[in-house]
């Protein structure tokens, strides 16, 4: 690039926090989307078959840390030392700059692929799609979506030139004109990614609002089904096997929507960054750098969220395991005293006590829920949460 003086819109102090504050959620991310990757890799070894929903976790955790690891390594020094008055501490090239800009936009691709864990969920509670149907005929499509969208537009950026700094969101590198602007000043040359507006709008704008889209429409979906099946419920359904049927479907409900509202909480700033845009002038920094703060210190936080949701998960499922385990021993144990009682006892008197236990190998009168969980068939199950995944 070639030296040229540009207007900073932040104060050198402004730039620091900017270049630094990333490397907290980046860090954090990197953690949480690698303890998905470790726990799905081991989940691997020890069972024969593994499941959509830990495979799409895996490849939207491995996006997520291939992006954190790179938004750490190719930080604000990535940015041109010619655009240096744009990033604190830029003292990059070119060639840096364009890789940071492959690494910012896979950060794209992550949210993409959390649109397709809320489009599966939407698939298996509301439509009641079976595993099988949707590992055979729908998964591909889920992976090769967000993957397809990084590449092509990745080697779009690359061949084209338009990977440059950004003014607004300092220290990343994106599609972007530079000098910043230049395309709708007239009294300023380009010197790269001159017609870089319609490909920043299909790769940003259009990835990011078709992402918000199949969320937005999953998520509603999602809520109708839970509110109907609490009212069926209500209406017509009586006894364990209904409650269970329910406490599982608002549990699976509960976890999508946990992934959703995570995703809103991350995602919204390059939203308001495309529908808030003042002058890339100092006089409005007190507009612009807030929603760059914002941008740079939560849309990279998607990892850790996950990982939060996911470890929520295992935990509360381990949790349960072993409760089930210890009633089920202290149940045996019972059942060994009373056989042992019975056998010393005279027959009459030892049914009547055994009656009186209510032990179901005597009585035959098992406990109702407890039938009902052993009939429990996952597979018809609209609301599965997936206990078999452990």
């Amino acid at each position: 690039m070639s030296t040229i003086e540009i207007e900073p819109i932040y104060t050198e102090s402004q730039l620091k926090a900017l270049a630094l504050v990333i490397y907290i959620p980046t860090t954090l991310s990197l953690i949480g989307s690698s303890s998905i990757i470790y726990s799905v890799l081991s989940s691997f070894q020890k069972r024969s078959r593994s499941k959509t929903y830990d495979r799409i976790m895996l490849g939207l955790s491995c996006m997520e840390a291939v992006c954190a690891l790179g938004l750490l390594v190719f930080g604000s020094w990535a940015v041109p030392k010619e655009a240096s008055s744009m990033a604190y501490g830029a003292r990059g090239t070119t060639a840096t700059c364009a890789v940071a800009g492959v690494f910012a936009h896979i950060l794209f691709g992550t949210m993409m692929y959390t649109a397709m864990l809320a489009l599966y969920f939407c698939l298996r509670v509301r439509f009641q799609l079976t595993e099988d149907f949707i590992a055979h005929r729908i998964e591909p499509f889920l992976h090769l979506f967000p993957v397809m969208m990084v590449v092509v537009f990745s080697v779009i950026g690359l061949a084209g030139g338009y990977f440059n700094p950004l003014d607004r969101v300092s220290g990343l590198c994106w599609f972007k004109d530079y000098p910043p602007d230049c395309t709708t000043d007239p009294d300023v040359d380009c010197i790269r990614g001159e017609n870089h507006t319609g490909i920043a709008r299909i790769a940003a704008s259009g990835a990011i609002f078709l992402a918000f889209l199949i969320i937005i429409i999953c998520m509603a979906l999602l809520l109708f089904q839970i509110m109907a099946l609490e009212h069926r419920l209500r209406r017509y359904a009586h006894g364990a096997n209904s409650t269970t049927q329910w406490k599982r479907s608002q549990e699976v409900g509960k976890q999508a929507l946990q992934y959703i509202g995570f995703f809103f909480l991350c995602g919204v700033w390059p939203v308001v960054g495309q529908i808030v845009i003042p002058p890339a002038e100092l006089e409005y920094n007190n507009i612009n750098f807030p929603i760059a703060l914002m941008t740079k210190l939560m849309t990279p936080m998607q990892g850790l969220f996950n990982a939060i949701i996911f470890w929520n998960r295992r935990w509360s499922e381990a949790k349960r395991f072993t409760s089930s385990g210890r009633t089920a021993a202290s149940s045996a144990a019972k059942t060994t005293v009373v056989r042992k009682q019975v056998d010393e006892q005279d027959p009459t008197q030892a049914l009547e006590d055994t009656i009186a236990t209510g032990d179901p190998e005597r009585t035959g009168t098992d406990d109702p829920e407890s039938r009902h969980e052993e009939a429990w068939d996952p597979k018809n199950d609209e609301a599965d949460s997936f206990h078999d995944e452990e």
